[in-house]
């Protein structure tokens, strides 16, 4: 799976909340469909899909990816 930049991973979580299916967003953005998925997964598990609110800032989404993939912060890394 490919790692995207924060602006493609916002582009995704728009998309899905359009209704866009996980395909066709793979097919414009040129990532595969296991990259959405995750992403995806991600913005349901961290409530960005209600649709009510705006797009997750850079610092929500790094914060949640980092929640996702098990990494700790480098500061709290250094205490």
């Amino acid at each position: 799976m490919e790692r995207l930049h924060m602006h493609q991973i916002r582009d995704v979580i728009y998309r899905v909340r359009q209704g866009q299916s996980d395909r066709q967003i793979a097919r414009d953005l040129g990532v595969s469909r296991l990259t959405v998925k995750k992403y995806r997964v991600l913005g349901e598990k961290e409530g960005y899909l209600a649709g009510s609110g705006g797009l997750p800032t850079n610092a929500e989404l790094m914060a949640a990816i980092g929640r996702s993939e098990g990494h700790t912060s480098e500061l709290q890394s250094l205490r």
